[in-house]
């Protein structure tokens, strides 16, 4: 029992040691002189070039990001109109390619069938022409004027 104390006494003596090892060198690290070496690394940097852009105003740098990332987004924005331009082209040429090639003329035949048997062909058929041969001479007078 005794030796366990001992051992426990000698377990906190060195825990406690290490602490103040830590503490010592903690104090070592506040007290110490950084600027001569802060001097030296800002010497080393100001050879490099690098000391004027580490000096700039934080504002200035800032508002630089802010124009470049706006600028950016603009050029996004850009494209992606520019896309959905090419995309509804694209469906556009589509629908006007199954237009083209789909056969209408079962359609037509059905609703002139339609029409006649409501008897309104011959009725529809002569306000056609009328219209046409109207929209005919309109068209005639108007190449005369430019003429």
């Amino acid at each position: 029992q005794q030796q366990q104390q001992q051992q426990q006494l000698e377990t906190e003596l060195a825990i406690q040691e290490s602490k103040r090892h830590g503490w010592k060198m903690e104090n070592e690290r506040r007290q110490h002189n950084y600027l001569p070496l802060c001097v030296e690394v800002l010497k080393a940097i100001a050879a490099q070039g690098n000391l004027p852009q580490l000096t700039k105003d934080t504002r200035t740098r800032v508002a630089a990001q802010r124009a470049k990332l706006m600028q950016q987004q603009q050029q996004q924005q850009q494209l992606e109109t520019e896309l959905a331009i090419q995309e509804s082209k694209r469906h556009g040429w589509k629908m006007e390619n199954e237009r083209r090639q789909h056969n209408y003329l079962p359609l037509c035949v059905e609703v002139l069938k339609a029409i006649a048997a409501q008897g309104n062909l011959p009725q529809l058929t002569k306000d056609t022409r009328t219209r046409v041969a109207a929209q005919r001479a309109k068209l005639m007078q108007q190449q005369q004027q430019q003429q």
